[in-house]
């Protein structure tokens, strides 16, 4: 842990972070991107569908650099999903609409509407350079993984999201950071 907030801190000494990050919305951040007032931003691809056509030819893709040479590649890949109670009313429906929903055609024309990248691997991907690089670069992974705040214990990632933030603001108070952590862990884990 100390390892990855150390190249943290190395970012936030460098000035590499937009100067009003924690007050700003993602769309804010994003905003300074298509401005040139910032070189990067590490976004969900759901970005795309959102981004102005006329900076599109001045946007790119590019995996999340390595902390070391030598490690193997994982991804954040979170999915939303579909889900059919068991005790739904309407079963058999929701059964054939997920069939459905799931269809590689379907998924298709879905996602070339949202500039997705298909869940159903016989789909084919939207002609988007964005979706294309982003098939590839998650077909390349060693591992998957859903964001932090989806794969954690919901009481723990609301703690250590705290302690994100507050570190961005005060890199000096690490220590600290890391000792609620580790006690929310320890309380946590009975």
């Amino acid at each position: 842990m100390r390892a990855v907030f150390a190249r943290w801190r190395e970012l936030i000494d460098r000035d590499c972070f937009a100067h009003h990050h924690a007050s700003s919305t993602w769309q804010e951040a994003q905003a300074l991107v298509y401005q040139g007032k910032s070189a990067l931003s590490l976004m969900g691809h759901y970005v795309v569908a959102t981004m102005p056509r006329d900076v599109l030819p001045r946007m790119d893709f590019a995996p999340f650099p390595a902390l070391r040479p030598g490690f193997e590649r994982d991804e954040e890949a979170p999915v939303n999903s579909l889900h059919v109670p068991a005790r739904a009313r309407n079963r058999a429906d929701a059964m054939r609409f997920l069939a459905f929903v799931l269809r590689a055609d379907v998924q298709e024309e879905l996602n070339r509407a949202t500039l997705q990248i298909p869940v159903n691997l016989q789909a084919k991907p939207a002609d988007d350079r964005f979706v294309q690089a982003g098939r590839v670069h998650l077909a390349g992974a060693a591992k998957l993984s859903q964001y932090f705040d989806r794969d954690a214990r919901e009481d723990f990632a609301q703690e250590a999201m705290n302690g994100f933030q507050e570190f961005m603001l005060h890199p000096e108070r690490l220590d600290a950071i890391l000792e609620t952590l580790e006690q929310a862990r320890r309380r946590l884990r009975r």
